[in-house]
């Protein structure tokens, strides 16, 4: 498949999550990120196809925390491939991300009403 064969129009998206999903489909084997992976001490590359697997994993884990399309769901975790892949499947079920890595634990107690934080390890 051609670069020009991958694009994709703004008429064809709706939301974060179609965009995310028809990347996959047209770029499946293609380099979706690069990061250093700290532990490892090297340059590692995942494929859409990879994300989209992790993505759904994430997934299945929100669903069973019964959430419901617009709850509101909190991570703190740096930026890195695993804030995109739970953020696409946050945003996938219809749920709204409310904080990003750069809140502290205090802020985000300020930030979040305390009967509307389930603490989850």
């Amino acid at each position: 498949m051609s670069s020009s064969d991958e694009s994709i129009s703004l008429q064809e998206i709706i939301n974060l999550s179609q965009l995310f999903h028809l990347r996959v489909q047209r770029s499946a084997d293609r380099p979706a990120y690069r990061y250093f992976d700290r532990q490892e001490k090297t340059w590692t590359v995942l494929t859409w196809s990879e994300m989209a697997t992790q993505v759904a994993r994430w997934q299945q884990a929100l669903k069973q925390e019964n959430l419901k399309p617009g709850d509101r769901v909190a991570l703190m975790l740096s930026n890195s491939p695993t804030w995109v892949m739970f953020e696409q499947a946050a945003l996938g079920l219809g749920l709204i991300v409310v904080m990003n890595s750069d809140y502290s634990c205090s802020t985000a107690g300020y930030r979040m009403p305390r009967n509307s934080i389930h603490y989850r390890n």
